[in-house]
């Protein structure tokens, strides 16, 4: 009678099965966003991107236009109603902090490393596992038989590298089956077993050394996150002052040419009058609107690099209210202040060696190295673990009468002894102790080049700061001796003994001198920062701090 039911059921779920196959189809690899075409590139098309005509050389005027010079003033002195921005050093420091993408990318990684920690040392919580199973048949004359077994236990793994359990499996036998020759049924019977087990490894994997060794790599590793975020901070922190320091040169380089310009135009306007006076020839005035002319090119080039400088600092920052395309002119206001300074090299050195990251980074490598060391040498023991387990079983009709005579039943114990011990010596585990040897020894080596290569970086450094100071010195010197130079021929061409090439000549000369002078402080203040940077600090009155990214 139930076999044709089988049947049927058998035959449902093949049809079921077919169905479902035929209701699968390929999915698209790709999202329509992402299939474009990568075998071929577009032309780049300029008249629907440019807001005015294109312009004729040859019809333009030779003159340059006064719009240009007026544009790069305003650049270097904004006039009221200006789109500007007044910096200073402090808050270049802070919007980096605040906003810096690179930062900002890093702060992730200390949380990620916690989170490893975290889930690392949880490999010591107690486990609760519980199944239950029912067995349900039938004999000849339809009697029902139902076993219903219930299964919970807890295990605890162990500091020691071994485990300890407690289980209670409990089975019912419910039968409705007649015992052969008494025509009664069997009926109801439970069974409860409490069981507590204890495996512990004696050589290989045992000892708290071996198994807090992947923890205390993950809290090194934790570590290591800080350091490398601490870095991060110190160099995003340095290259944004760098970035403002070079934004100042650009910015006073534009204001030099903007004044060379003008006095180039003074001198063509002295020309036209001293031609118009018959003291001197028109090839005076020539030259004069020649130089002008050259001169106007360098504000040109002058004012392209300090667009340039004001977009490396605006991209630093990441400043919301300062984008890219904006047109915000940014205005230095924290002056350099050079000094000249001496510094104790040996006391500078330490002080490198005691805060560069990359140091403290090198001494927690060093440390995961001797812990898996020494993990991989635990590995190479045999294998050899002693089990011991006691039980008690109890058995009745009832579930009380059942649970009751549980500890006045059967009880027992079973001990036991294994081991795995590998034939060929353990090959692989001496293999993998030799390359964690290795490892710890070129950790060792890479410690001591590091600690060579910052002594290095911290002298040059050094170097560039008082150099750079003696750079000022002597390019203050040069700028006098030009400016004076300039004044003594301008009278002379007031009397007719020097050409105007010959006195453009040390207008050239003030303009190199003066910008000599303005890249040397600049290269004093950046060469200040790279010896922050080289010590492991910042520059500045006070420290700076940041929170690592926790919470997504």
């Amino acid at each position: 009678m139930r076999t044709p039911a089988v049947f049927q059921s058998t035959a449902l779920i093949l049809l079921l099965s077919l169905s479902i196959a035929s209701c699968h189809r390929q999915l698209p690899v790709l999202s329509p966003v992402l299939d474009k075409d990568l075998t071929s590139a577009k032309p780049f098309e300029k008249a629907p991107l440019v807001v005015q005509p294109p312009l004729d050389l040859e019809r333009l005027p030779l003159e340059p236009s006064s719009d240009i010079i007026n544009r790069a003033k305003q650049e270097t002195a904004p006039p009221a109603g200006t789109s500007s921005m007044p910096l200073t050093l402090p808050e270049v420091r802070k919007y980096a902090l605040e906003n810096n993408l690179d930062l900002q990318i890093q702060l992730y990684d200390p949380g990620i490393a916690r989170a490893r920690f975290k889930s690392e040392r949880s490999k010591f919580e107690a486990v609760l596992n519980a199944s239950m199973a029912q067995d349900v048949s039938h004999d000849a004359t339809a009697a029902l038989s139902r076993n219903v077994a219930l299964s919970p236990s807890v295990i605890i793994p162990t500091q020691q590298g071994g485990t300890t359990s407690i289980s209670l499996p409990f089975t019912r036998l419910t039968d409705n089956q007649l015992i052969p020759g008494f025509g009664v049924p069997i009926g109801r019977r439970d069974a409860p077993n409490l069981t507590f087990r204890f495996d512990q490894p004696l050589l290989r994997g045992a000892g708290p050394s071996f198994n807090y060794a992947s923890i205390n790599i993950a809290g090194l590793q934790m570590r290591q996150a800080d350091a490398r975020t601490k870095l991060t901070a110190i160099r995003v922190l340095a290259n944004a002052e760098q970035a403002y320091w070079i934004l100042y040169d650009a910015n006073e380089n534009l204001k030099i040419q903007i004044e060379q310009y003008d006095l180039a135009l003074e001198q063509l306007r002295t020309a036209q009058r001293l031609v118009q006076e018959g003291a001197r020839t028109k090839i005076e005035v020539t030259r004069a609107e020649s130089d002008a002319a050259r001169r106007f090119d360098r504000i040109l080039v002058a004012e392209n690099l300090r667009r340039r400088t004001e977009l490396a600092l605006k991209r630093v920052m990441n400043e919301s209210n300062l984008p890219l395309q904006s047109s915000t002119i940014i205005i230095p206001m924290t002056p350099a202040d050079p000094q000249g300074l001496t510094f104790d090299r040996n006391r500078v050195v330490a002080l490198a060696l005691e805060n560069r990251m990359e140091m403290f980074e090198n001494e927690l490598e060093l440390a995961q190295d001797r812990v898996a060391l020494s993990a991989n040498r635990n590995l190479i023991l045999p294998d050899i673990r002693t089990t011991f387990s006691y039980s008690f079983q109890g058995a009745g009709t009832t579930f009380d009468h059942a649970l009751n005579s549980l500890f006045n039943t059967v009880s027992g114990y079973t001990a036991g002894l294994s081991a795995s011990i590998p034939l060929g010596g353990n090959q692989r585990a001496k293999a993998d102790a030799l390359q964690s040897a290795l490892n710890l020894s070129k950790t060792e080596a890479s410690r001591r080049a590091l600690e060579i290569s910052i002594r290095e970086e911290v002298l040059n450094a050094i170097n560039a700061v008082e150099l750079n100071w003696q750079r000022i010195l002597s390019n203050r010197a040069a700028v006098d001796r030009a400016q004076e130079t300039y004044q003594d021929n301008r009278s002379e061409f007031e009397l007719g003994k020097i050409t105007t090439t010959e006195l453009l000549l040390t207008l050239d000369q003030v303009a190199e001198a003066r910008s000599a002078l303005v890249s040397s402080i600049t290269e004093y203040q950046n060469s200040l920062v790279d010896l922050a940077f080289a010590t492991g600090t910042v520059l500045g009155e006070s420290s700076v701090s940041w929170t690592p990214r926790v919470t997504p």
